[in-house]
């Protein structure tokens, strides 16, 4: 009988420990927790690794999405990415960033970027123009020309002065 005893109160506490709160359980019954408890473990669960060693080991990355169709490919330090619009080959370092870009049926252009300074340079195939900008901090300057138009522009600006002449 002592076991059947001990069944029983195993239920009624099962059934006191399952109770809302608020409610107060029955008359003569021990509230207790159910007798699994699971503990966390108090180590990491992943490895921490420093961040240089871990920007060393993947120097290989894509991202390719279908909508709006686009691929992006990154070795180290050089890239490769194309659209729908335009294709662009370039190389990116502390201060240092060149971009050669390809617009189709558009013009294809050349940049470097080195610290403050900014340059880039166009030519256009399809009606024979040409662009040079650059840019040092504050200020900036271009000059195209449209051979076939006969069209000379320069431009320049620093801060809030703008210069043109066509």
């Amino acid at each position: 009988m002592p076991a059947r005893t001990h069944r029983s109160r195993k239920r009624r506490s099962f059934r006191a420990a399952a109770q809302p709160e608020g409610s107060r359980p029955a008359s003569g019954v021990t509230l207790s927790p159910p007798p699994f408890q699971a503990k966390a473990s108090k180590g990491p669960l992943q490895r921490e690794e420093d961040p240089e060693k871990e920007k060393k080991k993947s120097d290989f990355d894509y991202d390719i999405s279908v909508l709006p169709p686009e691929a992006k490919l990154s070795l180290g330090a050089w890239g490769l990415q194309a659209d729908t619009s335009a294709a662009s080959f370039g190389y990116k370092d502390d201060d240092l960033a060149a971009k050669l870009t390809y617009k189709y049926g558009g013009a294809l252009t050349a940049g470097l970027d080195y610290g403050q300074f900014a340059g880039t340079a166009g030519f256009n195939p399809s009606d024979k123009s040409s662009s040079l900008t650059a840019k040092y901090g504050a200020g900036s300057g271009s000059f195209g020309w449209q051979p076939q138009n006969n069209l000379l522009s320069l431009g320049g600006k620093y801060e809030d002065f703008n210069a043109g002449l066509n």
